[in-house]
C-alpha cells in the first residue's frame, strides 16, 4: 500500500527528486534527529539540496501536540500546506 501511494505521488509530481527519494533522503533523518539544533541543520541542508536538484519539495520540522517533532514535506511554490508527514518510529 505504501509503495502504491509513493508511486502515485511520484507520478503526480515528476520533477527533480521524487517524493519517495525526498522522504528517504531528507525527511526520515530529520524525524530521527535527537535535538532541535540537529533537526534545524538537517532541514536547512535538505532544502538547499532540494533546490539544487530542482525539486519542488521542501522540508520542515514541526513540533507535534505530544511534544515530538515530525518532518513534513510541502511544495516550494504552493501555499505551504504539508502533504507528507514523517514521524520518528525509532524513539
Amino acid at each position: 500500500m505504501t509503495a502504491e501511494i509513493v508511486a502515485a505521488l511520484e507520478d503526480a509530481f515528476p520533477e527533480g527528486l521524487g517524493i519517495g527519494e525526498f522522504a528517504e533522503m531528507f525527511l526520515t533523518p530529520i524525524a530521527k534527529a535527537k535535538s532541535e539544533h540537529e533537526k534545524d541543520q538537517l532541514v536547512e541542508a535538505a532544502n538547499k539540496a532540494a533546490e539544487t536538484a530542482n525539486s519542488q519539495f521542501r522540508a520542515r520540522a514541526v513540533k507535534a501536540p505530544d511534544g515530538q517533532f515530525t518532518a513534513e514535506a510541502y511544495m516550494a511554490d504552493g501555499d505551504g500546506r504539508s502533504f507528507l508527514i514523517v514521524a520518528s518510529l525509532f524513539e
